[in-house]
């Protein structure tokens, strides 16, 4: 039954950022808009602190993980949708072999990676 709460709020996640997408797109927003809250992105720095600095350091440079911020980080990402991104953090972080990470937990870690890299909350 968790698995299947799991997937199914998984879903739910992708829908929404998906639809927020497809709405920015229609209104023009950007990732300068402000699509994260501040509270969204201090959740997800506590949440950082625990359960990712080890692989990806203090300062998302990347250590044993690859950069979450800087110029590589920006190469990789700028030109695929944030979706991507948002996804790639819940089905595949973290890979210590800890519990998986929830939707909500994901979305907060992407408003801080996006905070910590000078984007705007809105």
């Amino acid at each position: 039954m968790t698995s299947l709460s799991g997937r199914l709020t998984g879903i739910v996640l992708t829908v929404l950022l998906a639809g927020y997408v497809a709405l920015a797109l229609q209104t023009g927003q950007t990732l300068n808009s402000g699509i994260y809250t501040d509270v969204q992105a201090m959740r997800g720095q506590s949440l950082y602190q625990k359960r990712c600095v080890t692989c990806h350091a203090a300062n998302l440079a990347g250590r044993t993980g690859p950069p979450l911020s800087g110029d590589d980080f920006l190469s990789d990402w700028e030109a695929r949708p944030l979706l991507d991104l948002a996804n790639k953090i819940l089905k595949t972080m973290p890979k210590d072999g800890t519990d998986p990470l929830t939707p909500n937990d994901s979305a907060d870690l992407l408003a801080y990676i996006l905070q910590m890299g000078k984007f705007p909350s809105g």
